[in-house]
């Protein structure tokens, strides 16, 4: 009997939350690839007992975190609490973590932009300049803007923190790790070498908030973007090639690649990669002629070009997203032979189709 693999992804808006399960006669295997933001935990966790109920486990095997936007990490880091506190920890968790420098610098920033909140907060903007001269120092050149994202950050580094302390296994995942029995798994990317090229994580929080908020900033006019499109008159994969593929952020163009390869039918897991990371794989005929594609960040038009669709060639192409969904993205896909669906459209989707 081949293996069989069932996938949910579930609607969260402009963000990732996917459950796969894998089984056959001899074997069962419960993944969640990203969570979303908390607020879609409830929604999450019923989906994936559903799941864990139908495979005979208490906890999913593997927890994937591709990287630390806030729409993919928190839910990661509230079911991998959840399932702690129920006494049913996860199998393990693959997560591209910060080293201990930028972690304590982190969580110094965070902890002094609280003070001086607290301090905005009880008794108005003007009393910043009575707060402690420290903090004031410290957060420098440090915004409000950057909240969302020095948030996240620590968001991931309290989950590493938490899983060292409660013993729960965690890894960085790159191409050669491997889940015992299921060759079938695989990671394409990043590598070693690209991830310490374009790595998230400089050795200035403050460095990588500003790159990673101007990235943001960028996405941001993705939305606005997408409702200016011409979408009727001209060919949408031009479309699509002209419009600039610059502004992804350090941690999207390092998001965790992931292959599932049953006997040649390949099913590709993107995250928030975009064509850079795409290029850098060392095996990039492992994403050529697909029977399913995750679409990368959420179909925004930045993240593909019409000659990656052409290789990747999906019999099917899924969309986690809303907002950032892009009509010439939706449009070259279907240009070259790929069924296409949403969760704007559908909500959660399901594979195999259902009848």
């Amino acid at each position: 009997m081949a293996l069989e693999i069932e996938i949910k992804v579930l609607n969260v808006g402009d963000g990732d939350a996917i459950i796969v399960y894998l089984h056959d006669a001899q074997r069962q295997f419960v993944m969640l690839i990203d969570g979303g933001e908390r607020k879609y935990l409830a929604d999450l966790l019923v989906e994936l007992e559903v799941v864990l109920t139908q495979a005979g486990k208490n906890a999913p095997d593997l927890v994937i975190c591709t990287h630390f936007d806030s729409d993919h990490i928190r839910g990661v880091a509230a079911v991998v609490e959840h399932y702690h506190t129920i006494g049913r920890d996860v199998g393990e968790v693959w997560i591209h973590a910060p080293g201990r420098s930028l972690v304590k610098e982190a969580a110094s920033l965070l902890e002094a932009r609280n003070r001086l909140r607290a301090v905005e907060e009880s008794r108005g903007s003007g009393a910043v300049r009575l707060a402690r001269l420290g903090d004031t120092l410290l957060t420098d050149g440090y915004d409000a803007r950057h909240d969302l994202l020095l948030e996240s950050l620590n968001e991931m580094c309290n989950l590493v923190e938490f899983m060292n302390e409660k013993l729960i296994h965690w890894y960085r995942p790159f191409p050669g790790i491997k889940i015992p029995g299921f060759p079938e798994i695989e990671v394409l990317g990043p590598s070693r070498d690209y991830f310490e090229e374009n790595s998230p994580f400089p050795n200035d929080v403050k460095e990588m908030l500003n790159h990673e908020y101007s990235a943001k900033n960028s996405e941001l006019q993705i939305i606005n973007e997408n409702h200016q499109l011409n979408r009727d008159e001209e060919n949408p994969c031009d479309l699509l090639d002209a419009a600039s593929k610059r502004g992804l952020s350090k941690a999207n163009l390092t998001s965790v690649i992931l292959l599932i390869d049953i006997e040649g039918e390949k099913y590709l897991f993107t995250a928030d990669a975009g064509v850079k990371s795409f290029e850098s794989l060392d095996e990039p005929e492992k994403i050529e002629n697909l029977h399913w594609l995750k679409v990368p960040h959420h179909g925004s038009i930045k993240n593909l070009t019409s000659e990656l669709i052409e290789r990747m060639s999906p019999r099917y192409a899924y969309i986690s997203g809303d907002g950032y969904i892009s009509d010439h993205v939706v449009g070259c896909l279907e240009a070259h032979g790929a069924e296409v669906r949403t969760t704007r459209d559908e909500g959660l989707l399901r594979w195999p189709l259902e009848d």
